[in-house]
């Protein structure tokens, strides 16, 4: 009986794991995807700037 529980929550855990280490990547992955975007947008918005600046400053 005492394997049968042991048994149990090792499952429970492996299971717990698992959703909390699949939430990680997801969260880490969308987190880089969301840093990219705003780096990418910000990246063309400061080049968008800097050609304005030029062409007024011709």
């Amino acid at each position: 009986m005492k394997g049968v529980i042991e048994l149990k929550w090792v499952i429970l855990l492996i299971i717990i794991g698992g959703i909390i280490a699949f939430l990680i990547i997801v969260g880490f992955t969308y987190d880089l995807q969301k840093r990219l975007v705003d780096w990418l947008i910000n990246f063309k918005a400061s080049d968008l700037i800097e050609s304005w600046q030029k062409v007024l400053k011709k």
